[in-house]
């Protein structure tokens, strides 16, 4: 996945999960930097992204943590519960 307008600084760290045909990932979209304590830091947040073939992404607009849960997450990881 590549970055858009209004992602503009990178996308990393994919999570792709298989559900039933589908593809869903999670992945960490920078959406702006700011200088805090003298240093750049970005602002990122976890958002869905879904798929059909793996190749061609379409973002979901859903929000997994936003910026204000998030503190230097290092990669996003899908862990289903399951009940046994």
């Amino acid at each position: 996945m590549d970055r858009t307008h209004s992602e503009p600084y990178f996308c990393a760290g994919p999570c792709v999960i298989s559900e039933c045909r589908d593809l869903e990932n999670v992945v960490s979209f920078c959406t702006k930097w700011e200088m805090i304590n003298g240093y750049p830091e970005p602002f990122y947040m976890l958002n869905m992204a879904d798929s059909l073939d793996g190749i061609n992404w379409r973002r979901t607009g859903q929000v997994c943590i936003d910026y204000d849960d998030l503190s230097m997450l290092g990669r996003p990881c899908i862990v289903w519960k399951v009940d046994v």
